[in-house]
């Protein structure tokens, strides 16, 4: 059994599938730190596996000063199951889950263009991307991928390749192959925190991502949740944004595009109404009864 007692060190756990906005809150969650104490400087927890618990139990545990003593907050693309998300320690406990969700259809544009980003970092592409690359975008080669001109969302657009990835990421249940021995497909990873037995938040990246207002109310929300201070959340929401903002006008290939709903540039309204009819109540589930609403009457 996990236990919450703050006799304990406590993890608060950010929870996203990959591309859906977990380093945004994350690096929030860090200036929230660093606005509550100065001085503090930021640990990079990650947990991908059960070796990023262990090291926790094992090596000295950094509170992040928003959270308050004994707390910390650990970023993981893990979908949920009882084994993944009980420490199963005796220092050291899985206190609260806040799940960040993005719509599909960004987070597919979003998967693309780290094809982009990580050929360019790396002069390569991993073979699970190059799987990636083969199952949504058979007609393209990794020398392509390292083509600016040849392989970005405009061109794809025009080609009609993103209409043809979506309609594979809607027939293969919405996997995306580079990412789902970890995260399974889209649809099963949100659907997993269905079975979660600690307290848990579900917040959606277009809420906090270029607008004031909604930032401001998901951090009360957030705040209410882990019994924090909201106006400290609301100013760690903004240098977010702002330093996202100087990063996309430094032309960083991470932050291509790092607002909400922009796959309505992209994809044709036949093809999204076609994705919404197959997973209309699992899309509905999931917080977007506005979103299927709004492509079906479109």
């Amino acid at each position: 059994m996990l236990n919450s007692q703050l006799s304990q060190n406590n993890l608060v756990v950010l929870a996203g599938f990959p591309k859906s906005g977990n380093t945004l809150i994350n690096e929030t969650f860090n200036y929230a730190g660093e606005i509550a104490s100065p001085c503090w400087t930021s640990p990079k927890y990650e947990y991908q596996n059960q070796e990023g618990i262990s090291k926790l139990e094992t090596t000295s545990f950094t509170a992040n000063p928003f959270l308050g003593e004994q707390r910390c907050h650990i970023k993981t693309h893990l979908a949920y199951s009882d084994k993944s998300y009980d420490s199963g320690g005796q220092s050291l406990a899985i206190e609260r889950i806040i799940v960040i969700i993005r719509n599909p259809f960004d987070t597919l544009l979003s998967s693309t263009n780290y094809l982009r980003y990580s050929a360019s970092l790396n002069k390569r592409l991993t073979a699970n991307q190059i799987a990636t690359l083969k199952h949504f975008y058979p007609n393209y080669t990794e020398t392509d991928v390292l083509t600016p001109n040849v392989f970005n969302l405009e061109k794809l657009r025009d080609e009609g390749a993103l209409d043809q990835a979506l309609e594979i990421f809607s027939a293969s249940n919405t996997c995306i192959p580079q990412f789902l021995a970890r995260s399974g497909t889209w649809l099963d990873f949100y659907a997993s925190f269905h079975q979660a037995k600690q307290p848990l938040l579900r917040i959606r990246f277009e809420d906090i991502v270029n607008s004031t207002d909604n930032y401001q109310t998901v951090s009360t929300e957030l705040s209410q949740f882990l019994g924090c201070d909201a106006k400290i959340l609301a100013t760690a929401f903004g240098r977010q944004n702002e330093a996202c903002r100087e990063e996309k006008n430094a032309d960083n290939l991470f932050f291509p595009v790092a607002k909400a709903n922009y796959f309505e540039k992209y994809f044709a309204p036949k093809t999204l109404r076609r994705f919404c009819k197959k997973y209309g109540l699992e899309l509905s589930a999931s917080g977007y009864e506005d979103l299927v609403d709004r492509i079906m009457s479109s």
